[in-house]
């Protein structure tokens, strides 16, 4: 048997053959490769987030009622929120409640996706409960 030598015209069908399959691989690769981008973005983001509700609300419960433990609650979720984020890039809301007994942080933040290719939650929400801390008695 003899070898037939590769003719001109089955190299030009062939290159033809990688363009068609390329054009119909691009999409999915990049959906593929935008999307674990687009989805890591977010479960950083989630993961800080929840991270600084739990942090304002650690810092509100060892607060004293007579300093606001509401407002130590929040300005600690948002220096947690300002050290992991640059300036102005996202439009956070915290809502700090004090009960008899505990502090309650929620926090909702407006989230943006590195590219939007892929369909992603607009909305982040977090919430965290800690306790108060007594006083020590004086005396």
């Amino acid at each position: 048997m003899t070898n037939k030598p590769t003719t001109r015209l089955s190299k030009r069908m062939r290159r033809g053959a990688n363009a068609i399959e390329f054009a119909l691989l691009a999409p999915v690769i990049l959906t593929v490769t935008f999307g674990i981008m687009d989805y890591g973005w977010y479960f950083a983001t989630y993961s800080i987030a929840q991270r600084a509700a739990q942090e304002g609300a650690q810092v509100g419960g060892q607060t004293p009622l007579e300093e606001d433990p509401a407002g130590a609650a929040k300005l600690a979720a948002g220096d947690m929120i300002a050290d992991n984020y640059p300036a102005n890039s996202m439009v956070v809301e915290y809502v700090a409640t004090v009960t008899a007994d505990s502090v309650i942080l929620d926090l909702t933040l407006e989230f943006d996706p590195l590219s939007g290719f892929v369909p992603t939650p607009k909305i982040i929400k977090c919430s965290s409960e800690r306790l108060l801390e007594e006083e020590p008695d004086e005396g």
